[in-house]
């Protein structure tokens, strides 16, 4: 990827996966909740969701379904690199749910490649006026 260009992230949001657990050592073990409907999506880039000076990309739902219609989505949205250094980034995608449950976080890498310095071509040479 090269600075400048857009990068279309996708992922598959899943309330299904999502558990809680209640506490530490003596309280009972992680369990299984009910999936509830997915209200919202979002990618963060190379900082975390709770982190300060985050800047949240609203991600769009697949295939026509509107969000909170089910609990599992494949979702898409578009990352602008023209302010991202060249090197590697770390992309996280995290999900909502009707409760306002987040669930866990899933990253990629994204590599961009410094854009290309624009190239002197030197002028052909002159041939002079001619009548």
């Amino acid at each position: 990827m090269t600075q400048g260009e857009l990068v279309t992230v996708s992922a598959l949001i899943d309330d299904g996966r999502y558990r809680y657990d209640a506490g530490f050592s003596d309280n009972p073990p992680a369990t299984r909740h009910e999936p509830e409907p997915i209200t919202a999506a979002y990618a963060y880039v190379d900082r975390l969701p709770w982190e300060s000076g985050l800047k949240a990309i609203g991600m769009n739902a697949h295939s026509g379904n509107a969000f909170g219609s089910a609990s599992t989505f494949g979702v898409s949205g578009v990352i602008d690199t023209s302010n991202l250094a060249p090197g590697k980034h770390l992309v996280y995608v995290q999900g909502t749910n009707k409760k306002g449950h987040r669930g866990a976080l899933d990253a990629v890498f994204l590599e961009v490649m410094a854009k290309a310095a624009p190239r002197m071509v030197a002028p052909a040479p002159s041939t002079g006026w001619r009548h």
